[in-house]
């Protein structure tokens, strides 16, 4: 009746994962069984409770759903190796619960074969080892307190423990099972189904079915069982549940019959004279003497060594008056050598109901003593663990843990046991698992060191032993990452994670340490603020990868150029900060701004590219007065000033400076502020025939109100708008306005035009044609009377400006080229651009009655636009003899002063002929 494989033999069968849920339903662990293939077809209530998934969350899912993420590749290419070999597969695993909690447990699955050999099932028990401290506990909690009768026993079939539900159902005390075996509780006529599921639960791994049982009292029960081989190494576990109470008397004498020949534990009878009546075989075994030789004899010279009973009239009288007696004490072999048992005693009555002796049973309870001692010896190692545990978590030095670690280990282990972690062990040094030399063992603490155990002998560690010394340095380990988290966590607080370089924090920390210097020196500081030009050009030409690793090499670049005392730091994206404390005199950062610029100056090489990278560059110099907060924006400013007046160079700040950057906040304030509520106004300039003197149409521009009543011009706020990505809405609020109010011109005049400038974000953006297309059919305007203004240097910024322009003019909107002269175009891009008008800038207009260069340059400009087809508008038109000349040059409109400056929209209203309006 034994099994020697790790594996149990099973036909995969659905009765049979039946009778495995039906055995395991009430073990305390969680108990999961999967196919071959990892499908979950089974889970205990257990299971459960610990991983949050009910079981119909759980069945048809792979054990995956309980992955934490914890455990690489490697790790379940050697679970599924061996279990696949057919061999059980245990070792601690980190879960998630359902809710997101980890947990830890220790993983036992074991193979169920199949005829051939093959696994068909996997059953899987998961013991929680994060309540360690109180498992034993629990579990025996759980087992004296379970309503079923629960035995374990080992491949023998001898009892190795039964709870109290046994008790109730045989009648049997577990002092007296201990020893006995489960065949001693099936009566004879049950024997043959018994040995036949024996069989199946030894080849399959469970087994399940009815069988008679006889109870102590000699009653003869009917339970329904289920079995289960190797719950642990060499013991089995058997649940029963009592189905009826037949014939109690006729079963108890089948069971007497059976008991004396088949019980393991020692029986004798004796008369009240303590000699011996009845001698069992077990007896025999147990004591060494024969029934022949013990018949006749006083029990106590047989079994009894000296001293062992402390009042052995004082026990015999208690028999006497009909009480059993009970307890544990040294019994006497034949040899003389003596082992502990647990002998119970009690009273013989005829059926007269007069006493007429006495019946012993001796339990040898040698591996329970055991047993006792490894459970006493491991419940002070999962205390000590524990101990440890709870010190790592108030302790931050693990050096002073890894002290307490030691001493926890010597005084747990005994005697003799001297423990040590050696810190100086490199990684390489350690072993890959444990290492259990003769005389010493040697545990990797991480990466960190080696915990090494030396023996006081040349024997072996016992493997719960080896299992703590394990934990312990799990422990210590735990806390040198913990430390080393922390620690990193700190850095990664103070410094840029991509360079390296201390971030925004760090050097605000440092800019008032070098404050603090300057109040007791008197010397001053300087704050260097560097922004690289065009670094989004970087990054969409080669690549976020290619940016970073010239994030990098800048990074290195500045702080190999700067003083020892300099610090570099890096506030985000391309923008970089020095720090130069102890200025004295005459000294300023000109030095340290040079060299930054000349580093810069050599380019920089990532992949085979080789890039240019230049920097504009804000200083300011600061005292013991200065305020860190103050002197960043003032470094700022001058950043800025620098990249607006040409980039690539370095500005000083000065109240200049700041004057510009708080009218620039202003204008950028008031501009939200009035895109929000739709307060841009929008004013009209007509646009006049030469030749009549007729007003053909209107351009719209746009104006901003500042709070303090200032009218600010769109010169001066349209590349605040595009700085601050305000553009697209000002142009569609300008768009949608101008052609809302063009709609009351249109009515009656059916030729008058209106024109908006497009600005070369807006016409860059990718939804510019749906943006005008909308706008039309909003105002239900024609696209044809929409003239949209562009400036050359716009149509040649971006490749997709020539689509954009391609898809409003197939939109029905005319395009005209605004401030031509001033751009890049030529006659090869003039040519493909489709445009219809050119407005010829107002710098040459002036000076085309007094400066026959420009003379010549208008007149070219016109007779370039008439060869390509295109109109032509002057703009900036003052005076009568401008008007002449620019009509005798062939030019067909014009805007200016001449007529009128930009007005409302009312007011073009009142311009209108009252015939054009319908009066």
């Amino acid at each position: 009746m034994s099994n020697s494989g790790t594996a149990l033999r099973q036909e995969p069968t659905t009765d049979n994962q039946g009778l495995q849920a039906a055995a395991l339903a009430s073990v305390a662990n969680a108990v999961m069984i999967t196919t071959a293939d990892g499908v979950i077809v089974w889970v205990n209530q257990a299971f459960t409770e610990m991983s949050g998934y009910a079981p119909d969350e759980a069945l048809g899912h792979t054990p995956r759903l309980l992955r934490s993420g914890a455990h690489d590749q490697r790790h379940y290419a050697q679970l599924w190796a061996t279990i696949l070999d057919g061999r059980t597969w245990r070792g601690d695993v980190v879960e998630r619960h359902k809710n997101g909690e980890l947990y830890t447990v220790t993983q036992t699955i074991t193979p169920l074969l199949d005829a051939d050999g093959a696994p068909s099932h996997f059953v899987a028990v998961h013991e929680d080892v994060t309540q360690l401290r109180s498992s034993q506990a629990r579990l025996q909690s759980l087992f004296d307190h379970a309503l079923d009768a629960i035995l374990l026993f080992d491949d023998d079939g001898a009892l190795v423990d039964a709870n109290p539900a046994v008790c109730l159902l045989t009648g049997y005390s577990r002092g007296q099972m201990a020893g006995m075996a489960v065949a001693d509780l099936i009566p004879a006529a049950g024997m043959p189904g018994f040995e036949r599921d024996w069989a199946r639960l030894m080849a399959e791994g469970h087994a399940r079915g009815s069988s008679p049982v006889v109870r102590s009292d000699g009653g003869l029960i009917e339970v329904d069982y289920q079995a289960v081989a190797a719950i642990t190494s060499g013991v089995n576990m058997l649940i029963a549940r009592d189905v009826t109470a037949q014939r109690r008397a006729e079963a108890d004498q089948r069971f007497q019959s059976q008991l004396l020949a088949a019980v393991g534990d020692a029986v004798v009878a004796t008369d009240l004279d303590g000699m011996i009546t009845y001698w069992s075989p077990a007896a025999e075994r147990v004591y060494g003497w024969s029934a022949d030789e013990a018949h006749g004899r006083a029990i106590t010279d047989l079994t009894v060594g000296p001293g062992s009973l402390e009042d052995p009239d004082a026990i015999m009288a208690r028999l006497r008056g009909g009480e059993a007696w009970t307890e544990p004490f040294e019994v006497r072999r034949r040899d003389g050598t003596t082992f502990p048992a647990l002998v119970t005693n009690a009273p013989y009555f005829d059926p007269a109901g007069d006493l007429t002796g006495i019946i012993g049973v001796s339990t040898d309870i040698s591996e329970l003593k055991r047993a006792e001692q490894l459970l006493t010896h491991r419940t002070r190692q999962q205390g000590a663990v524990a101990e440890l545990g709870q010190r790592a978590l108030t302790v931050d030095d693990p050096h002073a843990v890894g002290l307490h670690a030691e001493e926890k280990v010597a005084e747990v282990l005994g005697d003799g046991f001297h423990a040590h972690i050696d810190w100086t062990a490199r990684s390489g040094d350690a072993p890959e698992g444990p290492s259990h030399g003769a005389g010493e063992t040697q545990v990797a603490v991480g990466t960190s060191g080696l915990l090494r155990v030396r023996h006081p002998d040349d024997a072996p560690l016992a493997p719960a032993d080896r299992e703590f010394i394990d934990a312990v340095a799990h422990v210590v380990h735990a806390t040198v990452q913990r430390d080393t988290a922390r620690a990193r966590l700190a850095h990664l607080a103070t410094h840029d994670p991509l360079t390296g370089l201390p971030n925004r924090t760090l050097f605000l920390d440092r800019l008032e340490q070098a404050r603090l210097a300057a109040t007791r020196s008197g010397d001053r500081f300087a704050v260097v603020f560097l922004d690289l030009d065009g670094f989004k050009f970087i990054n969409d030409g080669l690549g976020h990868d290619s940016g970073d690793e010239i994030l990098r090499l800048v990074a290195d670049r500045l702080t190999s150029v700067v003083r020892p005392a300099d610090t570099v730091a890096r506030f985000g994206g391309d923008e970089f900060a020095v720090l130069c404390p102890g200025l004295s005199g005459a000294d300023d950062p000109t030095a340290v701004t040079d060299r930054i610029q000349a580093a810069l100056d050599a380019g920089f090489v990532t992949g085979e590219t080789k890039v240019a990278v230049t920097a504009s560059i804000g200083t300011v110099i600061g005292d013991s007065a200065s305020q860190a907060s103050a002197l960043l924006r003032e470094a700022d400013t001058a950043m800025y000033w620098a990249k607006d007046n040409g980039r690539n160079r370095t500005e000083r700040f000065d109240t200049r400076m700041q004057e510009q950057a708080l009218h620039r906040f202003d204008i950028t304030a008031a501009l939200r502020d009035a895109l929000e509520a739709g307060g841009i106004t929008v004013l009209y300039q007509p646009s006049v025939a030469l030749t009549s003197g007729r007003i053909v149409g209107v351009e719209a521009l746009a104006r901003l109100e500042l709070p303090t009543g200032e009218v600010v011009r769109p010169d001066h706020f349209i590349w605040v708008a595009e700085e601050a990505g305000l553009i697209a809405a000002l142009g569609q609020q300008v768009l949608e306005r101008a052609c809302a109010d063009a709609s009351a011109w249109l009515a009656v005049d059916p030729d008058f035009t209106v024109a908006v400038n497009l600005s070369p974000r807006q016409l860059a953006h990718p939804s510019i044609a749906g943006t005008v297309a909308q706008a039309l059919a909003d105002a239900d305007l024609a696209p044809g009377s929409l003239w949209l203004e562009i400036t050359e240097s716009a149509m040649l910024s971006d490749a997709g400006v020539d689509t954009a322009l391609h898809e409003l003019r197939a939109l029905g909107v005319k395009l005209a080229i605004d401030d031509f002269g001033t751009g890049y175009s030529s006659l090869a891009h003039l040519r493909q651009m489709p445009v219809h008008s050119l407005k010829i800038d107002r710098s040459f207009v002036g000076g085309l009655n007094v400066d026959g260069q420009d003379r010549a340059l208008v007149a070219a400009a016109i007779d370039l636009a008439h060869t390509f087809s295109l109109s032509t508008t002057a703009e900036g038109v003052e005076t009568p003899e401008q008007c002449a000349e620019l009509s005798s040059l062939g030019c067909e409109f014009g805007q200016g002063y001449l007529w009128s400056p930009p007005v409302s929209a009312e007011e073009i209203t009142r311009m209108l002929p009252p015939e054009s309006m319908g009066a």
